[in-house]
């Protein structure tokens, strides 16, 4: 990060050296190493909105298995049905059993990838702070008549 910034400060920008360019150049840096990551997390998203979807289909198949045994048999026989009504619960639990999960991982990448992001941000600032107080240092030291003590 701070190799992209630095380039950016500018000494005839006085008292800021140009910090807002190499804020922005920081910034600039940080969505762009980010979208990799971002895009790979997504995914859990993605995988924790669909898996109920795919629950939910597979419950509706069985169910309507079961109801065709139903209207075929005229009667409820729980042995007839009981195929058709476990292939609604199993896919619904499996649909739920990826979901929570991928939903909990995706929670947890987004956070720590923005924990991270933040602290490096928060470094290179603490960085540019030290850059900008060594050059304003220099400067004043640059100022001071020749035989006056500090």
């Amino acid at each position: 990060m701070m190799t992209v910034a630095l380039p950016h400060f500018d000494a005839t920008k006085g008292e800021t050296l140009g910090r807002e360019d190499v804020e922005s150049a920081m910034a600039d840096f940080a969505g762009t190493e980010m979208r990799p990551y971002q895009k790979w997390i997504t995914n859990f998203s993605v995988l924790a909105q669909i898996a109920p979807m795919l629950g939910l289909f597979g419950t509706v198949v069985g169910m309507v298995g079961a109801f065709q045994i139903l209207a075929q048999t005229g009667g409820a026989e729980p042995s007839k049905l009981a195929g058709d009504i476990s292939v609604a619960l199993l896919t619904t639990f499996a649909g739920l059993f990826v979901a929570i999960p991928s939903l909990a991982l995706f929670f947890f990448f987004k956070n720590r990838l923005n924990d991270l992001v933040a602290e490096s941000v928060a470094t290179a600032n603490e960085l540019l702070d030290a850059c900008v107080n060594s050059a304003h240092g220099e400067a004043k030291a640059a100022k001071i008549p020749e035989g006056i003590a500090m």
